[in-house]
């Protein structure tokens, strides 16, 4: 029992000894421990006032692309655009920066204005790669060179799109797109194939429907043109 005190007695003593000279130590370093514990409270109030900032400056940025929606549905494309442009140019670092640069590129894109909006996307594009609106972009971005005339560049953009994006909700209407494409380059195997390739993954969809029209359209055209021959 007395071994047992004793031993207890010990730990106690080196505690106390520990604590004592714990003590000791801050005593002789007061100033120092006094600067560390500014630092401290310093650190966390910049990291409260950040993020208090930051949600400042989203819901700030987000109130002003729900009035650019506003006008924008109600196609007033001047007043939607400045806006757009306001968060694009005051706010870069708000979570609605991406469909800030969306929405702009779709109100140029509803004037006609092709190239201006296959521009916002592509500044879009390059300087925010990872985002889930990316392949919204992508495939505007696909739309405006179609109308533009310019096939090559739009088949890039979707052939691409669907090397990445294997399971994205866009993918059908993508193949889609791929097909048009490859007939307005007169890549008429190409495009068979493709329609094909809808037909065997999305059975029983609007897809695979516009599809076979396709297929029987492209076959229909080439027996004419062997008729002719």
């Amino acid at each position: 029992m007395s071994k047992q005190w004793g031993s207890k007695q010990t730990n106690k003593d080196i505690f106390l000894s520990f604590f004592q000279k714990a003590v000791e130590k801050v005593q002789s370093h007061k100033k120092q421990v006094f600067l560390g514990v500014l630092v401290v409270i310093a650190i966390g109030l910049f990291v409260f006032l950040f993020f208090r900032r930051r949600n400042e400056i989203n819901l700030q940025a987000a109130d002003i692309l729900s009035n650019a929606q506003g006008y924008h549905s109600k196609k007033e494309y001047t007043q939607a655009i400045s806006l757009y442009d306001e968060i694009i140019n005051n706010y870069p670092q708000s979570q609605v920066i991406g469909l800030a640069f969306l929405f702009k590129g779709d109100v140029l894109y509803e004037e006609g204005k092709y190239k201006e909006a296959a521009a916002v996307y592509k500044k879009r594009l390059n300087q925010h790669k990872k985002s889930s609106i990316v392949p919204f972009v992508e495939i505007n971005l696909g739309n405006c060179y179609e109308e533009e005339g310019n096939w090559e560049e739009a088949l890039k953009i979707y052939e691409k799109f669907v090397e990445i994006n294997t399971e994205h909700m866009l993918v059908p209407s993508v193949y889609q797109a791929i097909g048009r494409c490859c007939e307005q380059l007169d890549k008429k195997e190409l495009a068979i194939s493709t329609y094909q390739k809808i037909v065997a993954l999305y059975s029983d969809t609007q897809w695979e429907k516009l599809a076979k029209f396709k297929l029987e359209e492209l076959e229909t055209k080439n027996q004419s043109e062997k008729g002719k021959k």
